[in-house]
């Protein structure tokens, strides 16, 4: 379990950490753009306000593919991330369950070299 944890985990945590960051920054810009957008088209004629329509439109359509992707992406770091956690659980898990079955073989032990002299008894 420490293999996974070393290997996968604190890099994915600072890789969802990264993401997180991103996707609030992304979603932060939603306000500030819609400001630009009032402030762009304020003392245009309709001509030029038609075409800083059409711009702001594909300004607006960048940014929800943009902020659609880094959703996408942060979902799906957030989901290995908790498939590693799950991981590490069952890794832990059955650690403790090795152990507890060396534990018990240990035990065994004694009774199982007993046991050709029991036969031996019986016979």
């Amino acid at each position: 379990s420490s293999g996974i944890n070393a290997e996968y985990g604190d890099p994915l945590q600072d890789h969802f950490s990264r993401w997180t960051e991103l996707r609030r920054d992304v979603h932060g810009y939603e306000p500030v753009l819609s400001t630009t957008k009032e402030k762009a088209l304020q003392g245009l004629s309709v001509d030029d306000a038609d075409r800083m329509k059409d711009r702001l439109a594909k300004l607006q359509d960048r940014y929800n593919k943009v902020r659609e992707k880094v959703d996408e992406n942060h979902t799906m770091i957030g989901d290995v991330h908790k498939g590693v956690d799950d991981i590490r659980r069952a890794a832990t898990q059955l650690d403790g369950q090795v152990e507890r079955a060396a534990e018990q073989m240990a035990e065994m032990t004694p009774l199982a070299t007993n046991i050709p002299a029991l036969n031996n008894q019986l016979r």
